[in-house]
Parts: C-alpha cells; sequence; structure tokens
C-alpha cells in the first residue's frame, strides 16, 4: 500500500475553457470535452433538446432547413422555416408542442424559383398598404448564396400578412424588390441590400415602394442588424464583404429623412452572411481567419484557445453555411461550421461572454433563431430522421435528445457529454496547478466526487511518458463508475504514471452534472522507469 503519510489531498483546479490550440501543456486549461459549458468557471453539461415538428404530419418540408424565424402568436408562436423549395410554419406552444399542421406560405412559382442553394433571411414591419390590411406583415427572402458570399443574383423579396390572415392570403407575394443580398428593417423602412453596394430603403410602413436608393460600398452587401440609435434612430450596422457600414438617420421627419453611411472598418473580413449576432447591444461575427465585435468600434475578439483549430479544420469551400445564434441563459455565442470535408455544419465553436473563455462541441444544425419572447432556442438538423424529415429541435430542454421513430413514438437517448484535465504530473504542474519540477512518477490513491449529478458518471485517468508521447497513451486506469450518492473512489493497485489526464464523463438516460472542486489523494510515486513507449 502507498505510504499513507506522504499522501496529500488536492482539488482539481482548471481554469475554464477548452484549449485546443499549441500543445497541451501550454495553459492550464481543459484539453478536451463535447457538450460541456463552463459556468462560474466550472464545466456543466450542456441541456438536452427535444424534437419539434409532429412526426405525424406529411405536409412538413422534407429539405434541409436554411432559415428559421419565430413570429409570436399569444398565446402560441409560428415557427418558421424556410428550404432550397419552400417556406412556411409550424404552431407551437410555449412548450414548444405542436398546436396545429405544417401551413405552406411559399411563393408561387414563378417568380419564385426552387434552388438548393436557396438561403433564407426574414424579418417583420408594420405596413400600412392596403393589401396587407394595415397590420404587420412578415418580410422574406431566398436567394442562391449558399455556395458564394458574392453571387450576385437577384431574387425577389416577398411579403405576406403575419397575423390572421384568410387562406386567400396564405402565400407570400411579391415587394415589387429583387436584391442579391438581404433585407433588414430598420423601423419603419425596409432595407434591400443588394451587389455592388446598394441599399434600396423603402417608404415608411410601405415594403412595396422606393423611398432612397444609395452605394455605400464597392462590392455585396451581405446582411444588416438593426442597433441603438438614440436620437439618430433609426440606425444599423450593413457588412459588406470587405466592410462594416453604420448607417443613422439625420432627417428630421420619417417621410423625408436624411442619412449617414458611415463606413466603420474597412480592414475586416466576413466568413458568411449569416455569421454575425447581436448580443446586450455588441455584435460579433467570424471573419475568414479571426473574430469580431463592435461596441461602437470595430475590435478583434482575442482567441488564444481554438482559432488556428477552427480555421485550419474549417471548409471553406462551404463557408457560406457558417451561422451564428446565441445563448444568453449561458452567456454564449455560438458559430457553427463545416469542419474537414463535410458539407453541412457539423461543428460548433463558442465564446462565453462572461467567462471570456472558448470551447467547442460536436453538432449537426444547419440554421436556428433565437427569440427574447420563446423561452429557448430553436435549432435545425441537417441530418434526416427516420420519419424522413430534417427535424427543428426545442434546445436546453431536459437532459435528454427527444426524437420520434417512424411510427411516431418517442425516443429518447442520452447524450454523452466529457470534459478531460490538462495534465497533471510532479515533473510539470499538479493537480492543484503549482509547478513541481520533480521528476517522479503521480500515483494515484483515492478520488473524491464533488458533483451536481444526475445518474451515473464515469472516471477515467490515462497515463503517458512525455508530452510528446504518443496517441493514444500507454495506461489507462478505469473507468471508474460513480453515483451522486458516491463518497469516494479507491484507485486500485494505486495506479501511477509521469504524466496523468483525467476524464470525467456522463452518458446516461437523464444524466448531468455541475462540477465542484474533486479531491484527489496522490503521493509521490516511483522513480521514472523503462516502460512500455517510453
Amino acid at each position: 500500500m502507498a505510504d499513507l503519510i506522504a499522501m496529500k489531498g488536492y482539488a482539481i483546479k482548471m481554469a475554464p475553457g477548452i484549449l485546443r490550440d499549441g500543445t497541451r501543456f501550454a495553459k492550464p486549461n481543459w484539453i478536451d470535452g463535447q457538450w460541456c459549458r463552463f459556468y462560474r468557471g466550472l464545466p456543466q453539461k450542456m441541456g438536452g433538446y427535444k424534437q419539434i415538428p409532429d412526426p405525424f404530419d406529411t405536409t412538413f418540408p422534407n429539405q434541409i432547413p436554411r432559415g428559421l424565424f419565430v413570429l409570436p402568436q399569444s398565446p402560441n408562436f409560428d415557427v418558421y422555416v424556410g428550404d432550397q423549395d419552400s417556406v412556411g410554419f409550424i404552431p407551437i406552444d410555449f412548450f414548444g408542442n405542436p398546436v396545429g399542421g405544417y401551413v405552406d406560405r411559399t411563393p408561387v412559382a414563378p417568380p419564385f424559383a426552387a434552388n438548393p442553394a436557396n438561403q433564407w433571411q426574414f424579418d417583420i414591419m408594420f405596413s400600412g398598404v392596403t393589401d396587407a390590411g394595415g397590420t404587420s406583415v412578415i418580410i422574406a427572402f431566398a436567394a442562391p448564396n449558399l455556395l458564394s458570399i458574392d453571387n450576385p443574383d437577384k431574387r425577389p423579396i416577398y411579403y405576406g400578412p403575419a397575423y390572421n390572415f384568410i387562406p386567400a392570403e396564405q402565400r407570400l407575394i411579391e415587394t415589387g424588390f429583387s436584391v442579391a443580398g438581404g433585407i433588414v428593417v430598420l423601423h419603419p423602412y425596409l432595407f434591400m441590400l443588394d451587389d455592388a453596394g446598394l441599399v434600396i430603403i423603402s417608404m415608411p410602413s410601405n415594403p412595396t415602394v422606393e423611398l432612397d436608393s444609395f452605394r455605400i460600398a464597392p462590392y455585396k452587401l451581405l446582411a444588416g442588424r438593426p442597433v441603438r440609435g438614440g436620437n439618430t434612430s433609426p440606425a444599423g450596422l450593413i457588412w459588406s464583404t470587405d466592410r462594416l457600414i453604420r448607417v443613422t438617420q439625420k432627417g428630421l421627419t420619417f417621410e423625408t429623412p436624411e442619412w449617414n453611411f458611415d463606413t466603420i472598418s474597412t480592414g475586416i473580413s466576413t466568413m458568411s452572411s449569416t455569421c454575425m449576432v447581436e448580443y446586450d447591444n455588441d455584435y460579433y461575427w467570424m471573419g475568414i481567419d479571426r473574430f469580431f465585435f463592435y461596441n461602437g468600434v470595430v475590435l478583434e475578439l482575442p482567441n488564444d484557445m481554438n482559432r488556428n483549430y477552427i480555421f485550419d479544420n474549417l471548409n471553406y469551400n462551404q463557408r457560406q453555411k457558417v451561422w451564428a445564434t446565441k445563448d444568453t441563459e449561458w452567456g454564449e455565442v455560438w458559430w457553427f461550421y463545416p469542419s474537414g470535408n463535410n458539407l453541412e455544419c457539423d461543428s460548433a465553436v463558442i465564446y462565453n461572454v462572461r467567462e471570456k473563455t472558448w470551447y467547442d462541441t460536436k453538432l449537426n444544425r444547419s440554421c436556428g433563431y433565437y427569440s427574447t419572447v420563446f423561452a429557448q432556442p430553436i435549432w435545425a438538423d441537417n441530418q434526416i430522421n427516420v420519419a424522413n424529415v430534417y427535424p427543428l429541435w426545442l434546445q436546453d430542454e431536459g437532459n435528454n435528445q427527444v426524437s420520434f421513430d417512424a411510427a411516431g413514438h418517442p425516443v429518447v437517448t442520452a447524450i454523452n457529454s466529457f470534459v478531460t484535465t490538462g495534465p497533471m504530473s510532479w515533473i510539470g504542474v499538479g493537480p492543484d496547478q503549482q509547478r513541481r519540477g520533480m521528476d517522479r512518477w503521480i500515483s494515484y490513491y483515492r478520488f473524491e466526487p464533488d458533483f451536481v449529478q444526475i445518474g451515473n458518471m464515469t472516471m477515467t485517468i490515462t497515463f503517458n511518458d512525455y508530452a510528446a508521447s504518443p496517441v493514444p497513451t500507454y495506461t489507462i486506469s478505469g473507468p471508474y463508475t460513480f453515483a451522486p450518492t458516491t463518497v469516494k473512489i479507491d484507485i486500485d493497485n494505486p495506479r501511477q504514471g509521469r504524466q496523468s489526464t483525467i476524464t470525467f464523463t456522463s452518458n446516461v438516460i437523464d444524466g448531468y452534472f455541475e462540477m465542484g472542486e474533486p479531491i484527489l489523494i496522490v503521493t509521490v510515486g516511483d522513480g521514472r522507469q523503462s516502460v512500455p513507449g517510453a
């Protein structure tokens, strides 16, 4: 038995975030993880997700969703879905349950043209035009932009009543404008973004009549977002392929406005036309080789955790599929991207605004929407399921994946979540992140869990000799299973090695964990010896 007198307890302390760039020893962070976020500086399993569409609704489209929008329809919500050849909505209640069938609002073809590269944008504005009934209207725009960020092909902008429309008004109709870039409502105006830096501005509360147009950049305008304008409202940001432009109104009335277009920065890049997201009046987006944010000025968003990992593995041929969203409950900004040779988004990189750190996860999602009037994000899958649809998921719902089989029966699946410590050793840094510099093995005797935990978890210890030792490493101890009531795990033998990492995993139905400061009882082990792989 190990020398009990020499033993000491250490709380596992790692800096928040998952380190992907550089070496495992470069920073005192966690070095691997999946479906794990950080809260109060500590690892925590992310929430589950529940499929929204009614599996028996055979009218629901079976193409990959390329745009989502959530429209409040008290007491329910209309979830608009645009794909390559259609647009419509599913009515759901506050808990994400369908309360009606799919409503098809696809414009008549022609002029609407189905296209595998179609990408949708949505917005809403009040309109006083007669055929809209003097009410709020939904604005929808689809263009074949998925394969090229600077695609110049113009497509019509559509609109229709947002509320209480009759069957004759079900299908969206043309506004009379066609553009290549996109749309953004800066109330009471519709800004229409086109190729070669052209912006077209509608009359106030009328998306069918032009008020003004301007050339504000040399290249295509990609996307716009409203910003807080103070006494210069309405105001907004407009992204071109190479610059960020701020627009403000300086006229005295809505009917006779004057506009300022200020180029904020020409030193930016933009990964895609859907890679921007607003978070508490700051704007974040992904460039082609770094991240940016705008808080009155454009700044690079520092990332020394996984910037190279992301950009070296991103499939630039599919860059227009990169999209951004947020989860304000956890202080997160997410970017989904296609990695390696994947044609669809299979990975996400996450910046935690509160923790000021980065992490990542694997997840297939094609688009999504975050609504301040709906409790949770709604994201769309890009993998078809057994019911022959691409599901919509209500995120942060429970702890499992809840889907449906081909017969419409619910299927509950555990979500695998794990996190791996950085290297711990006496030659480098110990479990308490203090550098020791002693060339001896580290010997594990006991583990004392400290988790808010649902369901069993496992702990696996991996040993190797050197920082550059081959992976997989030569000795693995465990996995050791521990329940919420487990007070300690005595490590058999005990196990020892020169360098070590520990992986904590939750992969059971209803499984969940929040980590505290679990204790390792360790001692100085044998002197370094010749071992397999040394």
